[in-house]
């Protein structure tokens, strides 16, 4: 039995009520209260409940002393429990702080691998953007290139092709002028021709001689032809033609390098001026332009 309880009890065995111990206590009824219902936390402090603790009880006839050995236990049990709840509740308060930092940690984690996903996206668009842009601007460079030479090749061949015309016209004139002469000579008489035969005979014999001592003068000439050597430095279109015939079209790598010979002439066109050296009868010629610039170089052998 607690003390309010044990006092209470004691009272109402002697038929007081809590004026009657109000009236000889000199306490107040609420006060009187709050000791018979265990509610010291009301009183004043704690030498006036112990004042109050031992006035009730000499009044109702419990010894002093012995009421206030029990209210000094009960208080010390209860601060016992009452520093048992505080560690629970502190080491509750640990948990719910460290359960809150975990979560915190997993979301900063978590937050900061999202980032570096976008970031990862974001560059490989970009990159993939860049790189189809660039591979379109080389195709569009060649396409143009490849055009020019086209018109360049037309107007090259119409040139052979007039030539031939006019060839063509004067064997039609010299075709002419031999069946008149054969209509002239087949008026003559045989003896005439038999004379024309010989002469045609000598005419030959001498054709083939001349021929002969041109051909063994031509064996004796030295060969006029020279060398080129193109130098690559960076990735270009190029363009070689070598006395009027195409020998290369297509792309050069940065250090690679082409060689040449030709006995006339030799043009290169080059769809990024600044990527391509020449190496020609012992000088080292170029770069013969600007990054992107389209360059056409002939080389009189």
């Amino acid at each position: 039995m607690s003390v309010g309880s044990r006092l209470k009890k004691a009272r109402e065995k002697l038929g007081l009520s809590i004026d009657d111990i109000k009236n000889k206590s000199k306490i107040k009824k609420n006060y009187l209260l709050a000791l018979e219902n265990d509610n010291f936390e009301k009183l004043p402090g704690e030498v006036y409940t112990k004042v109050y603790i031992r006035g009730y009880a000499k009044i109702v006839g419990i010894e002093p002393q012995d009421i206030l050995t029990e209210y000094e236990n009960e208080k010390n049990n209860a601060n016992k429990i009452n520093k048992a709840n505080t560690k629970r509740t502190g080491k509750s308060k640990k948990n719910n702080v460290h359960i809150l930092n975990r979560d915190h940690i997993f979301r900063s984690v978590l937050g900061i691998i999202l980032i570096l996903i976008v970031v990862l996206l974001s560059y490989n668009i970009f990159f993939r953007t860049e790189q189809n842009e660039n591979n379109t601007s080389a195709i569009e460079q060649e396409n143009v290139i490849i055009q020019q030479e086209d018109k360049k090749s037309t107007n090259d061949i119409k040139e052979p092709e007039q030539e031939k015309i006019e060839e063509n016209n004067e064997e039609k004139i010299n075709t002419e002028q031999d069946n008149l002469n054969d209509g002239e000579v087949n008026s003559e008489d045989k003896q005439s021709e038999e004379v024309k035969d010989e002469k045609q005979i000598e005419e030959m014999n001498k054709t083939q001689k001349v021929d002969q001592n041109q051909t063994e003068q031509s064996s004796l000439i030295e060969d006029t032809s020279k060398e080129l050597k193109i130098i690559a430095t960076d990735k270009s279109w190029l363009s070689i033609t070598v006395d009027g015939d195409l020998k290369f079209q297509g792309f050069i790598n940065a250090d690679e390098v082409m060689t040449y010979s030709g006995n006339e002439n030799i043009r290169i066109k080059i769809g990024n001026g600044i990527a391509v050296k020449v190496e020609f009868e012992g000088e080292l010629l170029g770069p013969f332009g600007k990054s992107g610039e389209v360059i056409v170089r002939d080389f009189d052998i």
